[in-house]
């Protein structure tokens, strides 16, 4: 399910930035993402992109990650 490699300190690239921004911005509501929700967004988005690259997309644009589940974001 969620078992993609990643670097820890490696940004997404522009366009999955881009791509992850949107998607965040879509599901937000009063500048919130549920943590379900955040991690759906990484799947959908497919293996090349990390729940970890959602978070820190979310935290560089001030939208907060709640009701978290496995401490993830």
């Amino acid at each position: 399910m969620l078992n993609k490699t990643y670097k820890i300190n490696e940004e997404p690239s522009k366009a999955k930035r881009e791509l992850i921004e949107k998607r965040l911005r879509s599901a937000a509501k009063n500048g919130r993402v549920k943590c379900a929700d955040a991690l759906a967004i990484a799947e959908s988005l497919g293996p090349e992109i990390s729940s970890r690259e959602v978070g820190k997309v979310a935290d560089q644009i001030g939208i907060r990650i709640t009701a978290c589940q496995l401490s993830c974001f």
